[in-house]
């Protein structure tokens, strides 16, 4: 396939929302011929053309998160560890692992040190690959670095007194905290199946921006803070709430205090809906190595391994990403098989862990106490894993990697 071609069709899945849902056939444009595509061939060219591909017929831009000018060295080790584990009666190894799952890349890192960074299908170091839901995680950054300097006062706010168009809507009178948890209680479907209130809401932003979009979900079926609900409209109004309290987008306030002190070692990429501001809910491109430099990132406490230094605002995880801080609603058990925090899951188990999510098979899974992280990037069949056996095979890769490293930390 050329590259116009191909462009063309990453286009028309990226309009098609395939961050949401599971994207429809590309078709071409006046008359342009259509690319016959498997739906994992065309999920793996959306994923990898991410913002990269300016949709066709859908409003908005991209925004850049500058690479540092100081990368976070990886140092790679001299070999892979040998990572096993048992599931339903049988061993099982990372190569079987990615013989039967759709995954383009697997990063493992711990410490400072690299040990596993396996490619397939096409995607490799220097590829972007399309966030999905784990730039959600990141949003909460933005939105914990404004509170500590002071841009949102406190997290008990309403979203409309940074968000006056939201005034008079249950969006607008919901507290950040609440959206930061998912719960708002606001009546929100979200099923990926192209017919829910995300589709709906999806395509409304698409041409009057996200807040006006998420002005048309008015009706509050539970009371704020007293059930966790998961609702990317409520990241996607985050990104506003930042705009609204810092005169800057997500992409432009993170590079200095984010992407760049942690050491990025290529731009990221976000893109934004008609009026310029970006999709707090998805829709952030990074490369592999980013990825698991933000997840070394994370499982230092917020320190750079490399240097030290520190990034992240202090108390900034222990809030949104500790299970012991979550309140009886968002705990695992209450919230689902994990719980959750502010923008991040929270593992089940004696241990506390913690991951960026993503439909589809994205993920960067941290484990403080031993320094560790996986990068696990896919195109899964379906949006939910837990409709194929992905859900459970990459809980147990990950509790495989973790006995691996004996959980100490380095």
């Amino acid at each position: 396939m050329n590259r116009r071609r191909a462009v063309l069709a990453g286009a028309a899945l990226l309009g098609a929302g395939c961050a949401a849902g599971d994207p429809p056939g590309p078709a071409g444009p006046r008359g342009e011929p259509s690319v016959t595509l498997s739906d994992a061939q065309r999920r793996r060219l959306a994923f990898h053309l991410g913002v990269h591909a300016q949709p066709l017929h859908e409003g908005g831009g991209r925004t850049r998160l500058d690479a540092s000018p100081d990368p976070m060295r990886l140092e790679r080790a001299a070999a892979e560890p040998p990572i096993r584990w048992r599931l339903d009666g049988i061993e099982r190894d990372l190569d079987a692992y990615l013989a039967r799952q759709p995954v383009v890349a697997v990063w493992i890192a711990q410490g400072r040190t690299l040990h596993v960074a396996r490619h397939r299908h096409g995607v490799g170091p220097e590829s972007w690959w399309l966030s999905n839901s784990m730039a959600k995680s990141v949003t909460s950054i933005a939105i914990g670095f404004a509170l500590a300097e002071g841009r949102i006062r406190s997290l008990d706010e309403p979203a409309a007194t940074y968000v006056p168009a939201l005034s008079g809507h249950a969006y607008g009178e919901t507290r950040i905290g609440n959206l930061l948890r998912m719960a708002s209680g606001v009546r929100f479907s979200e099923r990926y199946d192209g017919r829910d209130d995300l589709a709906r809401f999806s395509r409304d932003a698409a041409l009057v921006g996200l807040v006006e979009a998420a002005k048309r979900f008015d009706e509050r079926e539970a009371p704020q803070g007293t059930r966790f609900h998961y609702a990317s409209v409520e990241s996607h109004l985050l990104s506003a709430v930042l705009r609204g309290a810092t005169g800057e987008g997500l992409s432009s306030y993170l590079a200095p205090r984010l992407w760049q002190p942690m050491g990025a070692e290529a731009d990221g990429w976000w893109r934004t809906d008609p009026r310029g501001v970006e999709r707090g809910g998805g829709w952030l491109s990074a490369r592999p190595g980013d990825w698991t430099r933000l997840g070394l990132l994370l499982a230092h406490g917020g320190r750079r391994p490399d240097t030290g230094r520190p990034v992240l605002p202090t108390g900034f995880l222990e809030r949104a990403a500790d299970v012991r801080a979550a309140e009886a609603p968002f705990r695992p058990g209450a919230a689902g098989p994990l719980g959750y925090g502010q923008q991040f899951w929270l593992l089940p188990g004696p241990r506390r862990q913690f991951a960026l999510l993503g439909v589809y098979g994205q993920a960067v899974y941290v484990d403080p106490g031993a320094n560790l992280t996986m990068v696990h990037l896919a195109v899964n069949a379906t949006a939910r894993l837990a409709e194929t056996t992905m859900a459970r095979e990459r809980a147990a890769l990950w509790q495989g990697v973790v006995a691996a490293f004996g959980g100490a930390s380095t």
